[in-house]
């Protein structure tokens, strides 16, 4: 994958690539964000909770879509637990990392 960031690959043209991202910049930019400490909003509480409750509701009935029972996707049960919640905070908390956002989410 590092190939891909590599500097001055040369294109078909015979002309040097500019250089988009490098493998040292993404190093640098992952680190600082690392050091970003974001807290969930009661906005934000709010809709992990609903998107959390939503999921644990289609996954129990055994139906991906609540507004027509009748339909043919009906997919097998899953667990949806507080394990799955607290991945969804995760994931939330680190997306506000990666878009640099200091105070909350």
């Amino acid at each position: 994958a590092t190939e891909v960031f590599a500097k001055g690959v040369p294109r078909g043209d015979g002309e040097e690539a500019p250089e988009v991202l490098t493998v040292d910049f993404l190093r640098k930019y992952l680190r600082y964000c690392r050091r970003l400490a974001p807290k969930l909003s009661e906005a934000a509480q709010a809709e992990v909770a609903e998107k959390y409750c939503d999921m644990r509701m289609r996954f129990q009935s055994g139906f991906a879509d609540l507004h027509n029972p009748n339909a043919e996707n009906k997919k097998p049960r899953l667990a949806v637990t507080t394990r799955t919640l607290e991945a969804l905070i995760r994931l939330a908390t680190a997306h506000a990392k990666l878009k640099l956002r200091k105070d909350e989410v």
